[in-house]
């Protein structure tokens, strides 16, 4: 009788123990349009951005930012996310000088349920 107990005390405290374990891991970011160093065309004064996240544990939270190489912030956005994969796509209207290229920046960072982020920024051109 002592061992059954023992064996269940310690199954208990073995559950118990890796349940209460946190996540440490960030999310993991992947950028699929634009690339690193693209350079886009306009198509209706528009855009594609594309990106995908995953995380072991549920994510929280998304911010993505666009800004110029002279630090001006053409468009922000955040929201609240859910579940453990993240695909993002969104068309972004963007007005220029005609036969300009413009260099922009876009930023992205991902945050999970337990507060563990990633930031990931590429460098792009736009040609309007």
């Amino acid at each position: 009788m002592k061992i059954v107990c023992i064996l269940l005390l310690l199954v208990c405290t073995g559950l118990l123990t890796t349940s209460c374990v946190k996540d440490k891991q960030p999310p993991v970011i992947e950028i699929i349009k634009p690339l690193d160093n693209d350079t886009l065309s306009l198509i209706n004064s528009n855009f594609l951005i594309q990106f995908k996240a995953t995380d072991e544990t549920d994510l929280s939270k998304e911010f993505l930012s666009i800004s110029d190489n002279e630090g001006n912030v053409l468009t922000t956005e955040s929201r609240k996310i859910y579940g453990t994969v993240y695909n993002y796509t969104n068309s972004i209207s963007f007005n220029g000088t005609q036969g300009k290229v413009k260099n922009l920046i876009l930023t992205i960072k991902i945050e999970d349920s337990e507060k563990n982020s990633t930031t990931k920024s590429i460098l792009f051109n736009v040609k309007l």
